[in-house]
């Protein structure tokens, strides 16, 4: 870790020599509304040519000299070339992704470097060419299955399905929780319930298998328990709350619960497999 020189808070030069781009750098940013740590920084960027920093700022994802309204404070350079490389890649590759690209910080950040292995989170979908093909794919994603896993679904006939996946800038419009034995839980038009996963068995619905990284036994029958305790099975659908989220995600607002991308992007879940 590299630190700074910054007592009169003027824009610096990085040192080539030993800033290297694809490194971690962080640093305050004027325009940032989020309060700094004990080092007195409040953003995390990555170090590009040319003295530019890559960041996010107000759900954006920004490229910007060291100026004024930025303040470099130390940097985290790492050891491996390889690592820099890829991860500098990844980043250069998802500028348009706010959220896989605000993963991506924060698995730096807490040094989960999961992310960087298993880069394809929200996979592109495509039709099938026959239905033979869908049922080789479906039998081989049912064995992969585990307790714990959530199930993400997208139905290409449904014009709901649709407007959720593409208002929530993603592949998916809905989760379950596999519980094990062929049944998953999930909240549907008719409630929260239990069910075998065979409903989804046709070849007009897409299904996304994610896994927890943290896969030991107890931790998985605590977070199936948790999932389960959200909602007593044969309770009524939540309307109310669907709604309250879409208007809190449109006005970029607080939100109370997560949608299907925000899941997929919490850095707890990787992707196994997707038909």
């Amino acid at each position: 870790m590299k630190f700074f020189n910054q007592k009169n808070k003027d824009p610096i030069k990085l040192d080539p020599l030993i800033c290297q781009p694809g490194d971690m750098i962080h640093f305050y940013d004027k325009k940032c509304k989020e309060s700094y740590d004990t080092k007195g920084t409040n953003a995390i960027g990555i170090l590009l040519d040319n003295n530019k920093i890559l960041f996010s700022r107000k759900r954006r994802t920004i490229e910007e000299g060291i100026s004024k309204d930025i303040y470099p404070a130390y940097l985290y350079s790492l050891k491996s070339n390889e690592l820099r490389e890829k991860i500098y890649k990844y980043f250069q590759s998802n500028k348009d992704n706010f959220q896989l690209f605000k993963l991506g910080l924060n698995s730096l950040n807490d040094e989960h470097m999961e992310v960087f292995n298993n880069p394809e989170l929200m996979p592109k979908l495509h039709k099938w060419k026959s239905y033979n093909e869908y049922e080789i794919a479906w039998n081989r994603i049912i064995s992969q299955m585990q307790k714990g896993d959530s199930i993400f679904t997208f139905n290409e006939n449904s014009y709901i399905s649709r407007f959720i996946a593409w208002f929530d800038n993603g592949s998916w419009s809905h989760v379950a929780i596999y519980v094990g034995n062929s049944e998953i839980a999930e909240a549907i038009a008719e409630g929260f319930v239990k069910r075998s996963i065979t409903v989804y068995n046709q070849n007009q619905i897409h299904i996304g298998l994610y896994r927890l990284h943290r896969s030991d036994p107890a931790f998985v029958d605590g977070f199936v328990d948790s999932a389960l305790s959200l909602a007593e099975i044969g309770s009524k659908y939540n309307y109310y709350g669907v709604l309250k989220l879409g208007l809190q995600k449109m006005f970029r607002l607080k939100q109370n619960a997560p949608s299907p991308s925000d899941i997929v992007y919490s850095g707890l879940l990787y992707l196994v497999d997707y038909i």
